[in-house]
């Protein structure tokens, strides 16, 4: 898998974020000898697949279901199916981990990775993630919670969408990141993006979570499939289609999870954007600032948060009804989810991480800005 060099980690036992350990076939069947067959799983579970029709292509736009089976891949989709170790980040808890990606042929275009619950049944904590080597960190998190039912009304909301930027960060070690997360919870399951900046570079995450247990399903990392603009919107969306749930970024498909009977997100208050980090030194926070939402080059504006339902994206133009927004602050459960340990630190004089918004549907996470408390009105509903 061509991951980017990585810094050595602060624990030489646990290998550095981002880092691939690869697994061999003796040692898989050595480790777990009883693993069920990529069809059982496929056909009965819930887990994250990859099709080689359509996994790493782009869509021409959002309203597009599945991309065309004879576009090119943007990024190289053989590298993904391998199995391997890795350390990456619990965009849920904040922990770090270190993870077993084991993948299974179910045909000749789709390819299963084992659920973690067959990986190691001995982790029930709900702050880690099953089959994980946890490396503890204390995460804060800022961002925006809304109701989609505010738009959608009666009618099921079946994706979110936000847009996010990597931003350019000096790191003290590999282990320090922060992320641009999106988050959307069904009724049984918890799936999140994020498009992560640490040391060793620029890369996007997936987490997916059962709701009964705590214990994650499936976590994997991979690097920016191509040169990015730190200055660039990006969009990251998850929706439902035909009993997958799709996980895109800037049209580029990259996760389908199947077996999840949920259709739809669940509504009422919920965080389904924020900026997350583990780091809590100040100085590298000197004039750091991050927008969610904003205006695209076209001129077109992009909201922070944007909801699939009557086979609709909405608000996606000018003159579309925005739900209210508020703020979320780290550590506090929405729907019964709580996403980072904490707020940002308010003891940083004037590189206080806080938020902002210039515009309704739109705001800015950075040093320096008004830390708002949880809840805090950022807009109220209205035309984008």
């Amino acid at each position: 898998m061509a991951f980017m060099p990585l810094l050595a980690s602060a624990d030489s036992s646990i290998p550095a974020t981002g880092q691939c350990v690869p697994l061999t076939d003796a040692q898989i069947k050595e480790k777990w000898p009883n693993l069920p067959t990529a069809k059982q799983i496929y056909e009965n579970e819930v887990c994250v697949s990859i099709d080689l029709r359509y996994f790493g292509k782009r869509v021409s736009s959002m309203d597009e279901i599945f991309p065309d089976p004879d576009s090119e891949a943007v990024f190289d989709v053989a590298s993904q199916i391998s199995n391997y170790t890795i350390t990456t980040h619990d965009l849920r808890s904040g922990n770090l981990v270190t993870v077993s990606n084991i993948w299974l042929q179910y045909d000749s275009n789709i390819w299963v990775q084992v659920p973690y619950t067959y990986l190691n049944s001995e982790v029930s904590d709900t702050t880690k993630s099953a089959n994980s080597v946890t490396r503890g960190s204390t995460t804060w998190g800022v961002g925006l919670y809304a109701n989609p039912q505010t738009t959608a009304g009666t009618y099921g909301v079946q994706g979110v969408c936000t847009f996010g930027q990597f931003k350019s960060n000096t790191f003290g070690t590999g282990d320090e990141f922060i992320s641009t997360v999106l988050n959307v919870g069904t009724t049984g399951f918890f799936y999140q993006l994020g498009m992560t900046v640490n040391a060793t570079g620029r890369f996007l995450e997936y987490n997916a979570f059962s709701k009964s247990t705590g214990n994650c399903i499936a976590k994997g990392a991979l690097p920016a499939p191509y040169s990015t603009n730190t200055t660039d919107l990006y969009n990251m969306y998850i929706r439902y289609n035909s009993g997958i749930w799709q996980i895109y970024w800037d049209h580029v498909y990259l996760w389908p999870i199947v077996g999840d009977t949920s259709s739809t997100i669940i509504t009422g208050n919920q965080c389904n954007v924020l900026v997350e980090s583990n780091c809590f030194t100040s100085s590298r926070f000197s004039g750091f600032t991050t927008n969610i939402g904003g205006t695209h080059s076209s001129g077109n504006k992009l909201s922070a948060v944007a909801y699939l339902f009557n086979g609709n994206w909405k608000p996606s133009a000018t003159g579309d009804t925005v739900p209210a927004g508020y703020v979320y602050s780290g550590g506090t459960y929405l729907n019964g989810e709580k996403i980072a340990d904490q707020a940002p630190p308010n003891n940083w004089g004037s590189n206080n991480i806080g938020i902002t918004s210039n515009s309704r549907g739109t705001f800015t996470v950075g040093a320096g800005l008004t830390q708002r408390a949880h809840g805090y009105a950022l807009w109220a509903s209205g035309g984008l």
